[in-house]
């Protein structure tokens, strides 16, 4: 059973809200806990995506949030991926244009992509646009984000310090609003069924103590380091769930053992996480995006209570680094790597109820709160 938030319903603000998200709902995490934490205040939400995974519908209907599915059209693959993106935003466009004639209601932009597709038919009775990712190094994007952020009511990341950066880049009148990622909700029990596992895979995770890695298996997430200081420490077995973007076979030739889990619709993929010993974050500094990251895995890791094992990144120093549930090294040291592991085992109970402290330190519902208040003119 999920633990969800004790939330006070504001009895002021209560409207109708539709959250309007391209692409597939189930793989963007922020935006189902904002869905859900608006629900739970009281607000009539449906949402508009492009699909939806049946296990999560059934669970926002349980909330009593409406999804319609826009079906929009998927291009061919042999078609060079510019054109197939133009195929899917004007698909998209065009199924979402009946949604939005309603203007009673307000609306709650769930990404860039969604609001660039969307480019001219967001009405002026007011929207609030969230920025997931931080597309500093992608131009055409700013630029086109540049008056759609200006006009919004209210513009809303997931860390401070791209909450400043895009204010300066986007010339922004007022800083936008910080919601992390963290989930709507967290089991927050360890060993949660995981019987949709194979049995192999289940008494592997269960006989060792495991280092859990989620997200995309991508070379700009490189695990190579890490791999080569656990192949010399068989204390560990490492589970890496994601997608793999070709880089899975050169991770096995490091450790044959590998547990490789593809992608889980949230939030079942938190029952095989309540497995692990350790939560791993990897992030490179190619960009501002990856220095200021904010990862939905420190929420999801800090809810069991795990300590961490981290790239040295500031977006992780000033949040978990500074909370004391996580050790962050410079993950291309093997030595360093093997230290901090040591250290966690050593500082173990200290680290877990560090961990937990985190996750219980933010309150989405108000700072949702708070916008809402705003948007309604009653702040």
């Amino acid at each position: 059973m999920m633990a969800k938030p004790h939330i006070a319903v504001p009895p002021t603000v209560n409207r109708p809200i539709l959250v309007v998200m391209k692409g597939r709902l189930d793989r963007a995490v922020p935006i189902i806990s904002v869905a859900r934490h608006l629900a739970a205040m009281g607000h009539h939400v449906s949402v508009a995506c492009g699909t939806c995974d049946q296990t999560l519908h059934d669970l926002l209907r349980d909330d009593g949030i409406v999804v319609t599915e826009l079906a929009a059209n998927q291009p061919k693959r042999w078609l060079p991926s510019i054109v197939r993106k133009i195929i899917e935003w004007g698909s998209f466009r065009k199924h979402a244009r009946t949604m939005l004639r309603d203007r009673s209601r307000l609306l709650y932009v769930g990404s860039a992509d969604t609001a660039i597709a969307l480019w001219g038919l967001l009405h002026p009775r007011g929207y609030i646009l969230h920025l997931r990712e931080l597309h500093d190094t992608q131009k055409l994007y700013m630029r086109a984000l540049g008056p759609i952020a200006r006009n919004a009511r209210h513009v809303v990341v997931p860390e401070i310090n791209r909450a400043y950066i895009y204010k300066s880049l986007l010339s922004l009148q007022r800083t936008p609003s910080v919601i992390p990622n963290k989930p709507f909700s967290h089991p927050a029990r360890a060993r949660l069924n995981i019987d949709f596992l194979s049995v192999e895979l289940r008494e592997q995770i269960a006989s060792r103590k495991c280092l859990v890695y989620q997200g995309p298996i991508h070379p700009e997430r490189d695990l190579t380091p890490v791999l080569r200081a656990l192949a010399k420490n068989g204390d560990y077995a490492i589970v890496v769930m994601g997608r793999d973007y070709g880089v899975l076979g050169s991770y096995r030739e490091i450790l044959p053992d590998l547990i490789h889990i593809p992608f889980v619709t949230p939030p079942n993929h938190l029952n095989i996480t309540s497995w692990a010993h350790i939560g791993l974050i990897v992030y490179d500094n190619c960009s501002l995006n990856t220095v200021y990251c904010a990862p939905n895995k420190i929420w999801e890791y800090s809810g069991f209570g795990l300590p961490m094992l981290c790239s040295d990144n500031l977006g992780l120093r000033y949040t978990v680094g500074a909370a004391g549930a996580a050790k962050l090294v410079d993950l291309e040291d093997c030595t360093a790597v093997d230290a901090a592991l040591r250290q966690i085992e050593e500082e173990y109970k200290e680290m877990k109820d560090s961990s937990r402290a985190f996750f219980y330190s933010v309150d989405i519902a108000e700072t949702l709160t708070s916008l809402l208040m705003e948007t309604n003119g009653k702040k």
